[in-house]
Formats: structure tokens, sequence, C-alpha cells
């Protein structure tokens, strides 16, 4: 199975080629692996390693601040062209600012949330489309 690290849309771009079909290609992924995948590259760890329902500070054997869950987000937004809204994010995990993100986001939590705005977006296309 191939480990797709993603970093940026343009890193992204690149792994499949600048084409229609390649940005096509990357509306078709799935946003929990590009979540995973972003996740463990910007830790430096494998995937595999990860831990899906442990906050983002107590990942072993590398865990994050709160500036690496930053980093995180604002690269699935980028891979994945979404904005993820921060203050929505900190209601939902109960965080009263970005500095408690890494304490008590897990994995799951924000795969969840990306998920959920990737199907809005695909479904709000899909309306413009028709």
């Amino acid at each position: 199975m191939k480990r797709l690290l993603v970093t940026s849309a343009t890193s992204l771009l690149l792994l499949l080629g600048n084409s229609a079909q390649a940005r096509q290609d990357a509306h078709q992924l799935n946003p929990e692996a590009v979540v995973l995948s972003i996740t463990a590259n910007i830790l430096h760890t494998d995937s595999a390693l990860l831990q899906p329902e442990a906050p983002f500070a107590q990942q072993h054997p590398v865990s994050a601040d709160a500036l690496d869950v930053v980093e995180i987000i604002m690269a699935v937004e980028d891979a994945l062209q979404l904005k993820i809204d921060d203050s929505e994010l900190d209601r939902r995990i109960g965080a009263s600012d970005e500095s408690e993100l890494a304490q008590k986001l897990t994995i799951r939590q924000l795969q969840s949330y990306v998920r959920e705005l990737w199907e809005n977006a695909t479904n709000r296309k899909k309306r413009q489309a028709a």
C-alpha cells in the first residue's frame, strides 16, 4: 500500500501531475487518509504509529504541540481546498483557544470534522454543476 504524504495542494498536484485529471483526482481522495498522512508527515513518524483516539499532545512516540496542530490544519486546508473554522473546531472539542488544541483535539475528531466539510463542499459542487 502506498503512503501518500501531502504537505500542500502544490505537493499533491506534483505527486498526481498538474492536469485537469490530477485536480479531479485530488478531489476524490479520502479526507481521513489525507489528515492521517499529513499528521504523520508533519510529526515525522509512520501513520501506523499514530493513535487516532489520543489527543495530538499525547501521541507516542512523537507528540504534537499547538504549533504542530496549526500546521497540520493549514496543510489539510491547503491539500483539500477546504476552510477549517477554528472557532467551530474549538467549540466541538471544548477548547477555549488554539493553545488547547493539542491537549484536547484527537486525530479522529479532526478527521470527522474534515469529512463533514469535505462532504458539504462536494455536495455544494454537485448542486452547482446541476
